[in-house]
Formats: structure tokens, C-alpha cells, sequence
């Protein structure tokens, strides 16, 4: 799987356009995601003053390895394409 995933980023670094560039990104942050059993990461709210006391609210986040997992997937599914049948189906919708 690991040697598939590393033969497409090649292929996609040969022949970089919009495309195969966005599709590079998405593996290469699946992979991250899926090695490191997820990713966390704290966000911090506005500051409180209460009483002459400051309290500050943290919110801690969890991204899941699945995540991971569907950003990879999304990336291969996206190199796969090929450009034409991609231009004719955002064609398509518009």
C-alpha cells in the first residue's frame, strides 16, 4: 500500500498541473493524518474576566485516522480522473 501510495506522488511530481498538484496535497496530508493515529490540535476562545478573574476557554479537537484514510483515497480517485472527463463534468453541472 505504502509503495503504491509513494509511485502515484511520483507520477503526479512528473506531471504537475492544477490537478495532479491538489491530488499530491490530499495523499501527502492523508498520510500524515492516517501515520500519526490522527491529529489534535486546541483552539483558544475569548478571554473571560469574572469577578477580577480571567478565565480563558480551550476547545480541543480530534481529527480521526479515517479522515486520513478518505483524504488518501480522495487523492488517488482525483489523479485517476483524467482531465478531460473531468473539464466536461464540472461542465456538466454548470
Amino acid at each position: 500500500m505504502r509503495r503504491l501510495i509513494f509511485l502515484l506522488i511520483f507520477q503526479l511530481l512528473k506531471s504537475m498541473n492544477a490537478k495532479n498538484m491538489l491530488a499530491a496535497f490530499l495523499i501527502a496530508l492523508g498520510l500524515v493524518i492516517f501515520t500519526s493515529s490522527g491529529i489534535s490540535f486546541t483552539t483558544a476562545r475569548q478571554s473571560i474576566m469574572m469577578f477580577g478573574l480571567q478565565v480563558e476557554k480551550k476547545d480541543h479537537h480530534h481529527v480521526p485516522p479515517a479522515v486520513g484514510l478518505i483524504t488518501i483515497m480522495g487523492g488517488m480517485v482525483l489523479r485517476l480522473i483524467k482531465l478531460k472527463q473531468f473539464e466536461k463534468r464540472v461542465d456538466s453541472i454548470e
